[in-house]
């Protein structure tokens, strides 16, 4: 969730969710540092149902391509079986972190990146899906921190530099390989 890097925080409950599924800690430190994190991974946080390897998943002629079709339709089928409850992330509880780890991390996020708001209102808006007393409540705290953030300076110039790095990439006649 890499939206903390140009000065927002993930909407459609991003902060919400994600907390549910692996944790206010684990993601705190996955929204709040925008850092990747391989699928892998992913997988044992629970984040990804199933990882399949492929070498050139957008050959249509492959094999693979075969291969991926046929291990969506076996976990689609799987899946179908399944208590259908258990799969809203919304209905399950958050666990509980102590105030003390989001002091802690709110100063290492500061420490980080002195004087960017995102990371502190992506983990006020973690410890609102805690706190909240539904769902919808801890919602309503993302969408208020995010417009904080989406109509403030910091996001504006952040995102400006972030296209820019990309446009500046793509000056005519300057090959990158070459470089």
């Amino acid at each position: 969730l890499p939206e903390v890097n140009i000065g927002i925080l993930p909407g459609a409950g991003g902060t919400q969710r994600l907390p549910r599924i692996v944790g206010p800690m684990i993601a705190a430190e996955i929204i709040c540092t925008g850092k990747h994190i391989p699928a892998e991974k992913a997988y044992d946080y629970g984040i990804l149902d199933q990882v399949i390897y492929c070498n050139n998943p957008n050959d249509s002629l492959s094999s693979e391509r075969a291969l991926l079709k046929q291990k969506a339709i076996e976990f689609a089928l799987t899946v179908a079986n399944d208590d259908v409850k258990c799969r809203i992330v919304s209905q399950r509880p958050c666990p509980k972190m102590d105030n003390m780890f989001y002091d802690q991390l709110s100063k290492r996020f500061s420490k980080r990146r002195k004087g960017w708001l995102s990371p502190q209102l992506c983990l006020e808006s973690i410890r609102a899906c805690q706190n909240a007393k539904t769902f919808e409540d801890g919602l309503k705290e993302e969408r208020k921190n995010s417009y904080t953030l989406a109509t403030g300076p910091q996001a504006r110039a952040l995102q400006h530099f972030f296209f820019s790095q990309r446009q500046a990439a793509k000056i005519p006649g300057i090959n990158r390989k070459s470089m």
